[in-house]
């Protein structure tokens, strides 16, 4: 019977104070617990964490739950024995020591956001501020943001203090949590500071997690609420940003990546993205590699300028297909090049479906919709071309 009451503590304790960070290192005290007073009369608050801790394998169930009682009470000055305790071949400590370790790591937390919303940086001692307002910026607004993530994702954040090595693995956790809960991404629930959040917390680990940003690139177009938050909210000039840093070390969700630049105009990071891409530099043979290509021929039409021009046009004979639909009882095929020399009639100011392309339907990815820009035969195609090689030449010529 003992041993199913402490599981069942345990268990309780961690549905309710979930995925902390085991392996964090305790913060320094933040405040005196009321069972430090009387220390004179029962001895030293060392002697007295000893006599708790040893109380929590004792023989009764009373006396068990009296010490978890006490060490809850002293709070943070009680983790170094705690963390030495969760090492205990004692089964029943080790496990009670673990639940309450984690309890006492959250209590002490929230103390901390609110020191720091009150504005008390250094009391409330959250290393993770310091990075983040290296990166972004100590500003008011990005105390706002930092408080709202703080207070959206407090286990989040919370590995952020702990050991960066295991970020991944603690990352991974949490979403996996959050999606059977269903309280991320596509729920109403999921906030701006929850995918700042998590962004932040993706940045800080030490390789690129490229699953995280790609659930991030979704979230961030797909939440209405979340997308105009980062088009022209209060904070959307640090959190085009914080999607730019993750862009920029994106090298496998390539096309979820450059769609981002296209949809919040992040053109510095996009052309960088693109250029590398066009010029063979990160894309990875195979799998969606011809999706990649036109995703990066999108971006260099939409913010780029001769150079870039003279890049596309080295695709115009592309000839891999990228798409085939159907229109008006016809079937249009769309390749590479095809969605190169779309790109570059509209970086002229001129439709495409005035050049012998199929009337598609017109998108706000520079102008055109890759998958309906295509022709019915190979000398629709052809005859496109040389009307772009003409055309060219007359611009030259001038």
């Amino acid at each position: 019977m003992r041993r199913i009451v402490i599981v069942l503590l345990v268990t309780g304790l961690m549905a309710e104070f979930p995925l902390v960070g085991q392996d964090l290192d305790p913060p320094a005290p933040t405040r005196q617990s009321p069972a430090q007073v009387d220390q004179g009369r029962q001895g030293t608050l060392s002697e007295q964490l000893d006599h708790w801790i040893a109380e929590l394998g004792a023989a009764t169930f009373q006396r068990r739950e009296a010490a978890v009682v006490a060490l809850v009470e002293v709070g943070s000055p009680a983790l170094p024995r705690l963390q030495l305790a969760r090492e205990s071949g004692d089964r029943e400590v080790r496990s009670r020591a673990i639940a309450i370790y984690l309890r006492i790591l959250q209590q002490d937390y929230q103390n901390r956001i609110s020191m720091f919303e009150a504005g008390n940086t250094e009391a409330a001692a959250i290393s993770s501020w310091g990075r983040f307002a290296t990166q972004f910026g100590d500003t008011k607004a990005n105390r706002v943001l930092f408080a709202l993530m703080l207070r959206s994702s407090p286990e989040l954040m919370l590995f952020l203090e702990g050991d960066r090595e295991r970020l991944a693995k603690a990352i991974g956790g949490w979403i996996n949590k959050a999606n059977r809960s269903g309280t991320v991404f596509g729920s109403p629930t999921f906030s701006v500071g929850s995918m700042a959040a998590l962004s932040f917390c993706s940045l800080q680990a030490p390789e690129n997690l490229s699953n995280v940003n790609t659930k991030i690139f979704a979230t961030i177009r797909y939440n209405a609420k979340i997308r105009t938050e980062a088009t022209t909210g209060q904070h959307a000039g640090t959190l085009k940003e914080m999607l730019a840093c993750l862009v920029a070390q994106e090298d496998r969700e390539l096309v979820a990546a450059l769609r981002c630049c296209m949809l919040f105009d992040l053109k510095q990071v996009g052309l960088e993205k693109a250029s590398k891409i066009l010029a063979g530099e990160i894309l990875r043979p195979g799998g969606n590699s011809k999706s990649v290509l036109v995703e990066a021929l999108l971006v260099g039409g939409q913010f780029g300028g001769e150079p870039e021009k003279k890049v596309l046009e080295r695709f115009l004979g592309a000839p891999d297909r990228y798409a085939v639909f159907s229109l008006n009882k016809k079937t249009f095929t769309t390749t590479v090049g095809d969605v190169a020399l779309a790109v570059l009639w509209t970086m002229h100011g001129i439709d495409p479906t005035e050049k012998g392309f199929a009337d598609g339907v017109q998108s706000q990815l520079a102008g055109i919709n890759a998958h309906l820009a295509g022709f019915a035969s190979e000398e629709e195609r052809q005859n496109a071309r040389q009307a772009w090689i003409a055309f060219r030449g007359n611009e030259e010529g001038k």
